[in-house]
Formats: structure tokens, C-alpha cells, sequence
């Protein structure tokens, strides 16, 4: 049965719930769509059921899930249900209200900052599509009549505690992948962790020498990563 709450506020953030998960009013234009879909996992909806068992089968220690471009938490929401630890890094403020919400479990850690390849914070840019449930990328400056907004950038590597077997990293970060792969080097090498990146073809939307796959051959020459497969647009790389 579908069931839409009504409105509610939440640090001055208008929000609704629909089939039990959470989502901005403002911007939700494209994602309140996939609210109403078929895919479950125990009774609320999620996103790209395909994708998410995918990268989920192919990792066999389950111990620590990074997931970079959590959004609202439909994937975070999952691995905090089978992993011991979830690091959920996401930028945007209409966002994380709705992560805190959706995967609020103890075992959940969430971060709200945008990943670069660089060591310390900085101030970054962030275009935003408000027709595509507020996607969201670091600014390229292709689109000059895209919105923006500041949010703070850094690296994965600055956030992963050493301490922490990082068994999966997930990056949907529209065209970033590189720079997020860029910036985890100590936590691949350290690790070896499934990785999961959406690598669609973007096309203006990449900086100047970036292009599609880049992170997949990033990974190959600098971490002797190979390609597990694929599944649409998100692929898997695990070590060679």
C-alpha cells in the first residue's frame, strides 16, 4: 500500500515521507518517482535493487560500507542493516536531514562534506539540478545557469579512520569518481575493498582532461584493481 505523509520541517528543511522513506519537498521533481517503485528491501523502498545486490554479493567480509553520494540513504539505509560499520558522506543539507532519518542506525556514521583528492578541507561549489531530486556534482563551470551552493570537500582517505576494515566503497557522484578514487588511495591500498562507481557519460559535465571510465583506469594502473562487471552504468572493481 502506498502511504504519503504529510509535510513536515525539520531544521528548516520541508520534508515528506513516502513508503516510508524520507525526501526534500523542494527539488524532489524525478525522485519522488522512485518512491512509489517496485524495489523493497524489508518493506521501504530503495534504489536500483540490481546495482545495490550486485556490489553487495560481491563482497564477501561485509565489515565497513563507504557510501559516497549517499543522498537521502537508500543504499545506507541497507548496509547498515548488513555491515558491522556504514560511513555515509553526503554534501548537501536537504539531503542529510533525510539520511539522519532514513539510516539512523548506531552503527551508522554520517559525514557532510563533498570528496576531492584533497588532504585538508576546502570550500567547494556544488551544482545542483533541482528537475533531478536535487542531483548534485562539484562544479565543473560547463553550466554557468546550474544553482550552486558552498559545501566543504575532502578527501576519503581524511575521513576513514585507519582503524576501520573498509570492505566496499560506493561513489555515485556524478563525474567526481576520479577525484574520490584520487583520495583514497591509503584506504584502497589498506583495504582492498569492493568498489562500486556509477560511470555514465556525462559529457560537458567533466573537468578539463576527465572523461568516462576514467576512475575504472585509475584504479587498474594505480592500484592493481580489474573489472568484477558491471551492471547499466554502475561498475565493480576488485583487486587483480
Amino acid at each position: 500500500m502506498t502511504v504519503k505523509l504529510e509535510t513536515v520541517k525539520r531544521q528548516g528543511i520541508d520534508i515528506q515521507c513516502i513508503n516510508g522513506m524520507w525526501i526534500p519537498v523542494k527539488g524532489s521533481r524525478g525522485l519522488d518517482r522512485f518512491m512509489y517503485g517496485t524495489h523493497r528491501w524489508l518493506g521501504k523502498v530503495t534504489y536500483q535493487m540490481p546495482s545495490l545486490v550486485a556490489a553487495i554479493k560481491l563482497d564477501k567480509r561485509r565489515t565497513c560500507a563507504v557510501d559516497v553520494g549517499a543522498h537521502i540513504g537508500l543504499w545506507s539505509r541497507v548496509f547498515s542493516q548488513l555491515y558491522g560499520q556504514v560511513i555515509a558522506v553526503e554534501p548537501l543539507p536537504a539531503h542529510l536531514v533525510c539520511l539522519q532519518l532514513n539510516a539512523p542506525g548506531d552503527n551508522v556514521r554520517i559525514v557532510a562534506s563533498a570528496i576531492s583528492d584533497c588532504a585538508a578541507p576546502s570550500e567547494a561549489l556544488l551544482e545542483l539540478d533541482l528537475d533531478k531530486g536535487l542531483m548534485n556534482r562539484l562544479a565543473t563551470g560547463a553550466d554557468a545557469a546550474k544553482p550552486t551552493i558552498s559545501v566543504v570537500a575532502q578527501s576519503l582517505d581524511s575521513i576513514v579512520p585507519e582503524s576501520a576494515d573498509v570492505s566496499l566503497i560506493k561513489a555515485d557522484v556524478e563525474g567526481g569518481e576520479l577525484l574520490v578514487v584520487r583520495g583514497a588511495g591509503k584506504t584502497i591500498d589498506r583495504c582492498r575493498p569492493v568498489i562500486c562507481l556509477e560511470q555514465k557519460d556525462l559529457g560537458k559535465n567533466y573537468r578539463p582532461g576527465e572523461k568516462q571510465y576514467a576512475a575504472l583506469e585509475h584504479l587498474k594502473a594505480a592500484h592493481g584493481y580489474k573489472v568484477a562487471g558491471h551492471v547499466r552504468d554502475d561498475w565493480y572493481m576488485v583487486p587483480a
